[in-house]
């Protein structure tokens, strides 16, 4: 536990708890703040609740002594649409104990939807959060009305108000690099216990057993897609431009990540789009990683980024993974309900040249979509088929975020289709029997899977669809779909099965995860 007279110097400027309700550690906007209140002198304190049960009176008992023993001038809770209910039933239960605690709440939710989060919290973090959590800590140790503070919306006579926004941090290299396993950190368990944040429970807890070091290099997106959170906190924050590091400041943090935690095996970029980067950023950029840091790497982008020089250039460097988003196989879909700028085309033209470089790719669609017709779907389907293979499919059930575009059209033109983001798992899509096609067109022989397409078109009910779909999922799961992952990850272990092999344990926990998800839950 923590002591309350801690000899940390620090702790005469106040202490501070951040707390992350995430399933998993990769929580790189939480920790940009921690480390921002430490390097500016507070004592942040960083606890991690990725089993939170709000029933289990064991736990809430070593929550509320811990909270005690940090004895914080304020708490913040960081979160997205997913994590609200969580996130309400955790600030009912500090307001409960330590009424005179303030409790903000902050992160992608409450930039986008802050009135809603105003029944359980004191105040809101709308926008990016270092500056305002620094400036807030230093209004509470100087005695002033924390009120003052940008950024911030609160209640005022029972009125919802919302101070102007904090400035953009346009140099980002300012911002403070955090370590892999972050200082003053902490973890709840599955069964209450609360203890320092180290190696055991970075690997139990961590994506892919803590192997991964996550990092960003840049904030903003060129699209403005309706159903991204990214273009509506761009909006929001009145500025599309993106915003990027430096070479060399990227470079230093990831050298003394791998120096200082050499277990880590894996760099995971999480910019919306990593190839927004222009040539010579890239070119720089990998002569400097592969003489400082060597290791591989992931990063996601839109398809119509990608080009063979590019992707050459990053693959001799390490990059092994990539991520990029089909979201509907059809152009109308595509332009005319997301306002997507990449096509059809355009994905086919990059899985062509990630298949040519041996790189693995995950790709995303989005099901569940109000405005996607029947051979909307279908063309998805075909787009798959087209695709070169192996490939590991990842499916989203379409969530329409608070202020969004496509969240006011739903409203107006079907209401009766909106569903709650705050209510619904983004992971778990409906099971109709045209979603499980398209799972299966991934992974199932082409033949069989356009034949099945022709018996759908034909008649959706009919026994020869109907016969041939429990048929083709049985198969998938028995042999399709794990030699498909299989050889995907080989490729993505450069051909290596000793490296497979080693590998595949921290790899394998979050796919079956996934797998279980998929093939169990109902809608």
């Amino acid at each position: 536990m923590i002591q309350k007279k801690a000899q940390d110097a620090t702790a005469t400027n106040g202490r501070v708890l951040l707390i992350s309700l995430q399933q998993d550690l990769t929580v790189i906007g939480l920790r940009y703040v921690h480390y921002s209140l430490l390097n500016a002198g507070y004592a942040s304190h960083y606890l991690h609740l990725p089993r939170f049960k709000p029933e289990n009176a064991g736990g809430a008992e070593q929550l509320r002594q811990f909270v005690a023993d940090v004895d914080p001038s304020w708490v913040g809770i960081s979160l997205m649409s997913t994590e609200f209910n969580a996130a309400r039933q955790l600030g009912a239960k500090l307001k409960r104990h330590f009424p005179h605690i303030p409790v903000v709440w902050g992160g992608v939710h409450p930039t986008i939807d802050p009135e809603s989060c105003l029944a359980y919290a004191d105040y809101v973090c709308v926008g990016e959060g270092e500056g305002v959590a620094v400036q807030f800590s230093a209004a509470l140790a100087r005695g002033e009305d924390p009120r003052r503070v940008p950024g911030l919306c609160y209640l005022m006579d029972g009125v919802p108000t919302r101070n102007a926004l904090a400035p953009l941090i346009e140099d980002l290299d300012t911002i403070p690099s955090y370590e892999h396993i972050p200082k003053n950190g902490f973890l709840q368990d599955g069964s209450g216990v609360i203890s320092p944040l180290g190696q055991r429970q970075a690997i139990r807890y961590g994506r892919y057993q803590h192997k991964f070091y996550d990092v960003l290099t840049s904030r903003g997106c060129p699209f403005s897609c309706t159903y991204c959170c990214s273009d509506l906190v761009s909006h929001i924050q009145g500025s599309k431009k993106i915003r990027r590091r430096t070479v060399g400041h990227i470079i230093a943090e990831l050298e003394q990540a791998v120096r200082e935690f050499p277990m880590i095996e894996m760099v995971n970029f999480h910019d919306e789009n990593f190839l927004s980067h222009d040539i010579g950023f890239l070119e720089a950029f990998t002569a400097e990683y592969r003489a400082r840091v060597n290791r591989p790497f992931m990063f996601a982008c839109i398809p119509i980024y990608i080009k063979h020089d590019k992707m050459k250039l990053l693959k001799d460097a390490g990059l092994v993974w990539i991520r990029m988003g089909l979201q509907s196989g059809s152009d109308r879909v595509l332009r005319d309900v997301y306002k997507r700028k990449s096509f059809r085309q355009h994905f086919l033209a990059a899985a062509a040249v990630l298949d040519d470089l041996a790189i693995a790719a995950y790709c995303d669609v989005i099901l569940d979509n109000p405005f996607e017709s029947v051979e909307d779907q279908l063309e998805t389907i075909r787009t798959l088929l087209a695709a070169p293979r192996p490939f590991y499919l990842q499916l989203y059930s379409l969530s329409a975020y608070f202020g969004s575009e496509l969240h006011g059209r739903i409203l107006r033109e079907c209401p009766e289709k909106l569903e709650d983001p705050k209510e619904k798992d983004y992971l778990i899509y409906r099971k109709n029997r045209l979603n499980e096609l398209t799972r299966l067109s991934a992974y199932i022989p082409r033949t069989w899977a356009r034949k099945m397409v022709e018996w759908y078109r034909e008649n959706p009910g009919g026994w020869a669809f109907a016969a041939s779909l429990p048929a083709a999922k049985l198969f998938s799961a028995l042999c399709f779909e794990p030699v498909a992952h299989f050889r995907v990850f080989k490729r993505s272990q450069r051909g290596s099965y000793r490296q497979v092999l080693q590998a595949l344990p921290a790899y394998g926990r979050i796919w079956l995860d996934r797998f279980y998800r998929q093939w169990t839950d109902a809608s």
